[in-house]
């Protein structure tokens, strides 16, 4: 066997000596030339290597010396113009690659090695990726450029080297390529001797050598056959084999977009691809973008269908959607197409590449990749701690998989695998046990970070993945309750409809078990999403459901939760009395048996009926002792205390000490990432900015408030941020758009079925039409948003009044006008409500001009 270890190697000794002169450390002089490693210098000094054009440039700036004094070759010009018929073309290069078709989605990369190549005389490149990433096809492209070749205008040499490289085979052929006469080929014996007999035939001369398809650092080292004038391009799978060969100047060849994929199938069947978009679009998702996967595909559409009915179109369309019908596809190879990775009596396929990766592995990393391709595939990563937990092994084995380039690392210790890899570890590998730890990974992830809602939205796509596989597995209550914790992690982050989703799979199964305390929490849990959807007669109905089922199980928390629900449904309904009848009965229950924070939220819903009903020192009693419990518990009601103890404080005219508890509540959700607190403080901020006439502050507020409650679809907020800005438009004489304002949200709120919405976004349009002078069409409204205001909603129907009085005012109606202002201002008075003042001013200015101001 041949010495493939050996190498012939010149040590530079002057450079050495010159940095002994210097009494300089191989460290202190990688960092006085700012060279990113260390090894780089000692790589100089034993001759592995030769500086590059920038290095060389400062050594010799820094030792005061020439290339020669420091035996280092000058850069010179070409040799020689270029001339087609005069440079080296190697046969070898896979020419049927650049001619099949266009390179696409790598324009950007090829200007980038390019430009290293030729303008930065780079001597060692590589490119790194997944098997059928297309870093061949790249290599082809750049090999046959026309200004690569007239850089290198003595030639480029092609090395395709496999798993297991015959290295005399290609020095042999490199020899009679290189026209290494016959004796002296016959002559040459060992490894060394064939090294040495290459570079004095390639000698001075400026070529590019492409080495496709490494395995190990050796094998490349084996082919160092290049003078001082050539550069390396490397391509591997293997990101360590790349990163040791080129140090810093290695390039990862990533898969190709989605818009990219779906071009690369266009263009072998642009008519079909255009009759089909939702099929294709799915095809380039499930093979992750990979080139040789997408190839396949379309040289099997291409084939398959022609002359064919669309029928049979769409069926071979379906089919391509399983991923054993993708693994099935094969490229015969031929004498013309040929991979070099694979036997020539061997198809291609996207197995066989794959699989030649996987003979790397160990039966450990085997089983490892087989559990790690039940997490999310690529874009999505998971964290170590999963993939550790996950495959039941350690950091060794995770590493191991990572030097195969089957799994991915990226930034923040975490994972990822593409679609095609985790397809291939799914189909062909097994691991038994995997299923069972995932599921319990699920439980005892989702409990010890139930509060953590940064962590749970990080690791989202991994925790519903394991939900449904967990549900896979026998209903334990450590299932169940991993199912609430994560919707109402859900409902948290205003990801509403996805929890809705999550709950109705769930619903089935759960009711199946005839486990009444699971149900119970089901029924909770789906009434609380449905309000936030705005389905009220849907919470109403479940959460009734429940109320009873709770009480048959004398279970006081469900019990006690379910009446608050159900106080706070009655609440936003505007049946102020049923809603209090609820939640003094489950404050009866908290004060019993209840914790801190069962009667911190009871508190707090009781301040806001009674602020409702105009009711300003009983709110602020309920609002006050609420805090405090809140507070001493850290409970993130704190939030919610301050947002109501402010409208208090704002309806009473204490603008200032309303201003300062909204900014501490601001401050507060911000920090939690309380999405939908955010949005009602900001609707509160601009209303009470617009009330001092600080008409940009309030324009900023309310924007960013609809902004945010469009993002996570919370219709209630989008209803409150729309009236905020309309009413904001008013008050600016801006009238289409305040119109347009709130005939959305009024629409929005007549879906949701919201009386307190629709009445004030009713009573809003009335003051448009008070805007306009038409006094008839704000009598109307004005007549309707009365008929449906909240019971006991004291201020609402005060301002209603109030632009009745106006709109009689303006039909010369006197008596009516007058009767409506006094009662409206009878309300404001009893309530405390601070425009009471502007209602009497407009009385006594009424009085005096005879019953007709303007409004």
């Amino acid at each position: 066997m041949p010495d493939r270890k050996a190498q012939s190697y010149f040590p530079n000794t002057l450079l050495k000596q010159a940095r002994l002169e210097r009494g300089l450390s191989q460290k202190q002089l990688a960092d006085m030339i700012e060279a990113p490693q260390t090894f780089m210098v000692s790589r100089w000094e034993n001759g592995v290597t030769i500086p590059g054009p920038v290095y060389r440039g400062r050594l010799c700036e820094l030792f005061g010396k020439s290339c020669q004094d420091l035996g280092l070759p000058e850069l010179p010009s070409l040799a020689h113009p270029y001339d087609p018929q005069l440079s080296l073309f190697d046969p070898s290069i896979p020419l049927h690659i650049s001619a099949m078709r266009k390179l696409i989605g790598r324009d950007d990369l090829s200007h980038q090695i390019k430009k290293r190549l030729i303008q930065e005389h780079c001597p060692f490149l590589a490119l790194h990726g997944l098997p059928g990433a297309g870093k061949t096809a790249l290599s082809v492209s750049i090999a046959c450029d026309e200004e690569i070749q007239q850089h290198f205008a003595d030639g480029i040499l092609w090395i395709g080297l496999g798993q297991k490289p015959q290295v005399f085979t290609h020095l042999s052929r490199l020899g009679l390529l290189l026209k290494l006469h016959e004796k002296e080929r016959a002559s040459l014996r060992t490894h060394t001797e064939w090294l040495q007999a290459l570079r004095q035939l390639i000698g001075q001369r400026r070529m590019l050598i492409v080495i496709d398809d490494v395995w190990n650092l050796e094998d490349a080292a084996s082919y160092m056959i290049g003078g001082p004038y050539c550069s390396y391009l490397l391509t591997t799978r293997l990101p360590e084999v790349a990163v040791r060969f080129a140090e810093t100047h290695v390039w990862h060849i990533p898969e190709l977009s989605q818009e990219e994929g779906e071009e690369l199938l266009h263009s072998y069947m642009p008519t079909l691809i255009e009759q089909e978009t939702p099929f294709i679009a799915q095809l380039v998702q499930a093979v992750g973008g990979l080139p040789l996967a997408l190839s396949l595909i379309g040289s099997y559409l291409l084939t398959q269908t022609y002359h064919q009915r669309r029928s049979r179109v769409q069926m071979i369309l379906t089919q391509l959607q399983q991923a054993e019908s993708r693994f099935s596809l094969e490229h015969p190879q031929t004498a013309l197409i040929q991979d070099p990775r694979l036997p020539i009596d061997k198809p291609l396929s996207i197995y066989s590449v794959i699989h030649l990766s996987e003979t790397l592995l160990d039966a450990s990393s085997r089983r490892a990749l087989a559990a790690l391709s039940l997490l999310p595939a690529k874009p999505d990563t998971f964290a170590e701690e999963t993939a550790l937990f996950v495959t039941n092994s350690t950091l060794e084995t995770l590493d191991h998989l990572v030097a195969s380039g089957l799994l991915e690392v990226v930034e923040g210790e975490r994972y990822q695998l593409h679609q095609i890899v985790s397809d291939y570890a799914n189909l062909y590998l097994k691991e038994p046990e995997a299923k069972k730890r995932i599921a319990t990974y699920f439980c005892q992830a989702i409990q010890a970070h139930q509060n953590d809602h940064a962590w749970i939205e990080q690791e989202m796509s991994t925790m519903l993945r394991a939900l449904q596989i967990a549900f896979t597995q026998e209903l334990s209550d450590a299932i169940v309750q991993g199912i609430f914790s994560l919707t109402q992690s859900l409902f948290f982050q205003g990801l509403y409809e996805l929890a809705q989703n999550l709950l109705n799979d769930v619903a089935f199964q759960i009711r199946q078990t005839q486990q009444t305390l699971w149900i119970t929490q089901l029924l909770e849990q789906q009434g609380k999403n449905a309000i936030s959807l705005g389905q009220y007669k849907v919470a109403e109905q479940v959460w009734q459901e429940g109320l009873c089922l709770a009480e048959g199980l004398q279970h006081t928390f469900l019990t006690s939760t379910l009446l608050y629900q159900l106080g706070e449904l009655c609440y936003k309904q505007g049946h102020y009395a049923s809603s209090e009848q609820y939640l003094k009965r489950n404050l009866e229950l908290a004060y019993q048996t209840g914790t801190p924070q069962e009667i911190s939220r009871t508190l707090y819903s009781l301040g806001a009926v009674t602020y409702q009903r105009g009711e300003y020192a009983a709110a602020q009693a309920y609002l006050h002792e609420g805090l405090t419990f809140a507070q001493q518990t850290s409970d993130a009601r704190t939030i919610t205390f301050l947002i109501n103890i402010g409208a208090v404080e704002a309806d009473q005219s204490h603008f200032e000490e309303a201003d300062e508890a909204w900014q501490k509540a601001l401050a507060y959700a911000r920090n939690l990432g309380d999405r939908r607190s955010i949005c009602v403080i900001l609707v509160n901020l601009g209303t009470l900015s617009a009330e001092l006439r600080k008409y940009a502050q309030a324009q900023a507020y309310l924007q960013e408030g609809l902004e945010l409650a469009r993002r996570i679809q919370h219709r209630e907020q989008m209803c409150n941020v729309l009236l905020g800005l309309g009413e904001l438009a008013l008050q600016q004489n801006t009238l289409p758009e305040g119109e347009a304002y709130i005939q959305e949200g009024l629409l929005l709120a007549q879906q949701i079925g919201n009386p307190w919405f629709v009445c004030n976004l009713r009573q809003a349009m009335g003051e448009l039409y008070l805007k306009r002078q038409e006094p008839q069409a704000a009598l109307s409204i004005f007549s309707q948003a009365l008929k449906e205001a909240p019971d006991g909603s004291r201020k609402e129907t005060a301002k209603i009044y109030f632009g009745l009085a106006r709109a009689y005012a303006l039909l010369s109606k006197p008596q009516q006008a007058r009767e409506y202002a006094c009662n409206s201002l009878q309300c404001f008075t009893d309530i405390g409500y601070y425009r009471a003042n502007e209602v009497q001013l407009w009385l006594d200015r009424f009085i005096q001009e005879d019953g007709s101001p303007q409004p």
